[in-house]
């Protein structure tokens, strides 16, 4: 809980899941919460759920009927609920960012790479002990940063890559043998809104493992769409294969614009995405996954851009599969953690996007009426 205020009949409170898998399961908890300790003259909460300091999505709650809900069928809210963008002034939430912020938090986790495929070593695989932190300034303002040591690994780097593109992915195995304990990124993000529905982020740093740059995005969700439309760009340098401080001499800028739709036909979601990518080549991913009701995710993408197929090298265009495990789902407690691969049966230098480049769309896609209305059907005739 961020914030709460008390105004005649209404409670308004600000708060942040960082912990259930589903926004719904949130909100349930919360409802219930309100429902046995709010005073009795309330009859509407007015729940607004903010992502890094900014608000993204109101559910408002009616009281009488909510608790009737509970009761009669044990189910989240009924028909008692409604979606709308939060305003763009919230005074309280203001007043309180005094006692909310600096805000700190850190992490140790564990990640697995893997190179496939490789003639010498079809498989090879990477075990990596990382730990992260953070500390958020003012409301949307975060500085954030990752240093990850490598335990195990059983990468064959005597083969060196011949790609007649710049090598922005495809010498990959250098970065992880000389740098095998390397800052995995250290950069400064700005998160904002534009209007209620248009959010935007900047961010600027080492930006990922073999990236440094700045640049940032924005996203358009319209209210009760499925659908959402975002742009980004970055100006970005080659790192050093240490994974430290220095650059090479490579740069390039790299921007998409992007076509998000979450259908409700079999939970499949698209994205479309057009652009220039890190080796400077120019065309369109598709990216299409579904996610079950476990919360797991599975998918696949393929990018074909203006580079030939003998230019591309091995493989012709890029293309792979999309897995992402939720470790709630397997673990005996409530955890928004995940394992996320994307698995490619060749790493080459075409069709490349910078890690992190287009996020806004997933950051807001737990609160959004789509992943409501999936996680709580019995919503969808209100």
């Amino acid at each position: 809980v961020m914030a709460v205020s008390l105004a005649d009949s209404d409670l308004t409170l600000y708060y942040a899941n960082y912990h259930y898998q589903t926004e719904r399961d949130a909100l349930d908890r919360i409802v219930r919460v309100l429902s046995k300790e709010a005073p009795p003259n309330i009859e509407r909460f007015r729940l607004i759920a903010v992502n890094s300091g900014v608000p993204v999505q109101e559910f408002d709650v009616l009281r009488n009927p909510a608790e009737r809900s509970y009761q009669q069928e044990d189910q989240l809210l009924g028909r008692a609920l409604t979606i709308a963008p939060p305003a763009m002034d919230q005074p309280a939430l203001a007043d309180a960012a005094a006692d909310i912020y600096p805000r700190f938090s850190w992490g140790l986790y564990p990640q697995l790479r893997q190179a496939l495929f490789d003639p010498n070593r079809p498989l090879g695989i990477q075990f990596v002990a990382a730990v992260g932190g953070g500390v958020e300034l003012a409301p949307g303002l975060s500085l954030l940063g990752s240093v990850d040591v490598s335990i195990f690994d059983t990468f064959d780097t005597s083969r060196t890559s011949d790609s007649l593109l710049p090598h922005v992915r495809s010498d990959f195995l250098k970065y992880f043998s000389k740098g095998k304990t390397g800052i995995g990124d250290l950069e400064a993000n700005y998160r904002f809104r534009l209007t209620p529905t248009l959010f935007g982020r900047v961010r600027t740093g080492y930006l990922e493992s073999m990236f440094a740059g700045a640049g940032g995005e924005i996203l358009w969700r319209p209210e009760n769409a499925r659908w959402a439309l975002g742009a980004d760009i970055y100006e970005v340098w080659q790192r050093d294969f240490d994974r430290l401080f220095g650059l090479q001499h490579y740069r390039q800028t790299t921007g998409h614009v992007s076509l998000y739709y979450d259908s409700p036909w079999y939970n499949l979601n698209f994205q479309l995405r057009a652009g220039q990518y890190l080796a400077g080549d120019r065309g369109v991913t598709l990216q299409v996954t579904r996610r079950f009701s476990t919360g797991v995710e599975i998918g696949a993408f393929v990018t074909k851009t203006n580079v030939s197929a003998s230019q591309f090298g091995e493989g012709s265009f890029d293309k792979g599969l999309i897995i992402r495990i939720p470790l709630g789902w397997v673990a005996p407690l409530e955890t928004q953690s995940q394992i996320a691969m994307d698995l490619r049966p060749v790493q080459r230098d075409g069709g490349q996007t910078l890690g992190g480049d287009a996020t806004l769309f997933d950051e807001t896609r737990m609160t959004s009426e789509g992943e409501i209305l999936r996680s709580a059907p019995q919503l969808a005739g209100r």
